[in-house]
């Protein structure tokens, strides 16, 4: 019941990333508009618009440090995994078209991304048992091409007659304690509930040197006790290029 990923066109979600999912789940993807995903809907292809404007997809995540990240390939950390402490290798995460490096537990996350004519899109998702993108848990980075005001995210996210939100009717926005500005680049954020598929959410509007751009956490109730944690160590060593 993921809907985000064929409605991961209406919101320009991540560009160029090819959710590659299997046809099981693309049931459960919800629908967005166009403008709203840069996101494929094909592992390594991307949908653009105008094909003069898309680079290819770059879905290699240990490349050579570009510009002033110069970062270890892997770093160890330790993880709370359900209250208990565990020790995991991070990777890098260094994609040359995303405007940010961190780290991910590559045993068990899928990174993927690139960029179209829409921006750029950057997903983290869980693995299947075959090493697949699986779209039951994911932590999503979209930056449009066309410089964003927050006003305009969260049209096009939450509050928009054709929103995110809006083609997802079974998402519910929740009431949350959690301090939505726990990361100094993220303005606010929207917790919901997606009573379909048992999954909860955020949508957090970040910027950047005066530029807007969406990050998108979706976990069905499973994952929600392994996947938090991981994906917070994607949010905690997240280090934009400039």
């Amino acid at each position: 019941n993921m809907t985000i990923i064929q409605n991961l066109a209406a919101i320009a979600l991540g560009v160029a990333i090819a959710s590659c999912t299997p046809e099981a789940q693309t049931q459960r993807e919800p629908k967005p508009t166009q403008s709203q995903n840069a996101i494929a809907t094909a592992q390594t292809d991307i949908s653009p618009a105008s094909p003069d404007t898309v680079s290819t997809p770059i879905t290699t995540t240990h490349t050579t440090s570009v510009g002033s990240s110069q970062r270890p390939e892997t770093k160890t950390e330790t993880v709370y995994l359900e209250g208990e402490p565990y020790e995991m290798v991070l990777n890098l995460f260094n994609n040359v078209a995303a405007p940010f490096t961190t780290y991910y537990a590559q045993e068990d996350i899928f990174p993927n991304g690139g960029c179209s004519g829409e921006g750029c899109g950057f997903r983290f998702s869980a693995k299947t048992a075959d090493n697949q993108p699986n779209d039951a848990a994911y932590l999503h980075f979209f930056f449009p091409q066309n410089t964003s005001t927050l006003d305009d995210l969260r049209k096009m996210y939450i509050t928009g007659s054709n929103s995110l939100m809006a083609n997802n009717p079974s998402w519910q926005e929740v009431e949350t304690l959690e301090d939505a500005e726990q990361y100094p680049w993220i303005e606010e954020t929207t917790a919901f509930f997606d009573k379909e598929a048992g999954a909860m959410g955020r949508i957090m509007l970040g910027e950047h040197n005066g530029e807007g751009f969406v990050i998108i956490e979706y976990m069905e109730g499973d994952y929600g006790d392994g996947f938090a944690p991981r994906f917070n160590t994607v949010l905690e060593n997240l280090e934009f290029r400039t």
